[in-house]
């Protein structure tokens, strides 16, 4: 049996009208290695779980799937590095979740090819597309304009956003690594973590596509439930600071000024605007910005302490007229 080069890691909840199109991306991809995949579904109630055991009957020899008795994401179980990471037999890690898909057949080559050569190279990523929920092309995850190297600062200070997660390889031993942190395990976390293990590397292509405003995804739930979103920028405050230390302070900068970033996006959360204006480093935050967006930062907050129920109003309005969109398939 040929050893395993890339294990890929999926995991999924109610991805019904979503997984195949992952799977398949999967199985579509052209390699001179071997590759595994395997699939964590935290107790799907709608069709997922028939779907994932069509494809494992169909490819036995290349398809796995972890089914759970008990979902394990309502229990704050970090899903990957519980259950994925450790079952890993390839020297690779990529990482897809079920409501995303890849679009390149030669993505993993590509990757493992320059991986291979670059060995001082921690993770590997490359430019995605942005699709709704139906598949439209809503524009390109543009990370970089031509291939080049990244420094970690940059994935630090992009907050989370900086690339599509679905781009991701990296080296399996740091994925485990990054498990052993405890961490808080997010998107951001990891990508911050892989970057500051290495050279980070970055393909210009657009070789995957991310899903957005899927229903139940973590984004979503952030921007429509007020205290979960507060709780979530907390903990990613909490990991900002544990990953400061466990870096030695290496990106102490860049960290600091990310943690007031998300201080700042609580503030706007719990609509306390009069904390915002007595906060300095908050507002030397704001002041550091571009015109336009320190601009509309600072009639937010004023508009926010004198007339309160307006600002509301606008608000709830605008998150209204999102739903409305997502609903259309136009966001």
């Amino acid at each position: 049996m040929n050893k395993i080069m890339v294990t890929i890691v999926c995991i999924t909840y109610n991805h019904e009208n979503y997984i195949k199109d992952a799977l398949n991306s999967f199985l579509e991809q052209i390699t001179n290695f071997e590759f595994e995949i395997i699939v964590h579904d935290d107790v799907s109630t709608d069709g997922t779980r028939q779907i994932l055991k069509e494809y494992e009957t169909l490819y036995p020899d290349k398809i796995k799937v972890v089914y759970q008795s008990e979902n394990q994401y309502s229990k704050g179980v970090p899903i990957m590095g519980t259950f994925l990471f450790p079952e890993a037999r390839g020297k690779y890690i990529a990482i897809c979740e079920g409501d995303d898909y890849w679009i390149d057949t030669s993505k993993l080559q590509k990757q493992v090819d320059y991986m291979e050569s670059h060995n001082d190279c921690s993770i590997c990523i490359h430019n995605a597309m942005k699709v709704n929920r139906d598949k439209k092309n809503m524009g390109v995850i543009s990370t970089v304009k031509s291939s080049c190297e990244i420094p970690c600062e940059k994935f630090i200070l992009s907050g989370g956003g900086f690339c599509a997660t679905n781009s991701i390889l990296t080296k399996a031993e740091f994925a485990r690594q990054f498990h052993e942190t405890g961490l808080y395990e997010v998107d951001y976390a990891l990508q911050i973590f892989l970057a500051g293990k290495g050279n980070a590397y970055c393909f210009s292509e657009v070789m995957s596509a991310y899903r957005a405003n899927v229903e139940g995804s973590w984004s979503r739930r952030s921007k429509e439930n007020v205290q979960y979103g507060v709780e979530c920028e907390k903990k990613i405050i909490r990991m900002l600071r544990k990953y400061n230390e466990l870096s030695n302070f290496t990106y102490e900068t860049s960290i600091n000024a990310c943690i007031v970033k998300h201080e700042l996006v609580i503030k706007f959360k719990l609509e306390d605007y009069k904390g915002i204006l007595n906060d300095k480093k908050i507002i030397d935050y704001i002041k550091s910005l571009p015109l336009l967006k320190r601009t509309l930062y600072f009639m937010r907050i004023k508009l926010g302490c004198s007339l309160p129920r307006f600002t509301r109003f606008i608000i709830k309005s605008m998150k209204k007229f999102r739903k409305i969109k997502i609903k259309l398939g136009i966001d």
